[in-house]
């Protein structure tokens, strides 16, 4: 119980750092427009993406905890087949 309430808050901290970002790229487009200066606020979008990684990473990992724990209960099988 507890490690699956603290996997979904692992989860946090990736959608804390998008959404960090995302804001910072809305604040630098509109600075930009004002300013008539170059796009350079594609590289937040640019980190933005790469931050989907972790985030699916964590999403994935509450699935793979509770197929790990399954596993470990699963009896060894009597039968060891030989090379």
């Amino acid at each position: 119980m507890t490690t699956d309430l603290l996997t979904l808050l692992g989860v946090a901290a990736p959608l804390a750092t998008m959404m960090s970002l995302w804001i910072l790229a809305q604040i630098s487009r509109r600075f930009g427009e004002v300013t008539q200066r170059p796009p350079l606020y594609r590289g937040f979008y640019a980190a933005l993406a790469l931050w989907v990684f972790p985030l699916v990473t964590r999403l994935l990992a509450m699935g793979v905890d509770e197929r790990l724990a399954f596993i470990a209960t699963l009896p060894e099988p009597a039968f060891q087949p030989t090379r």
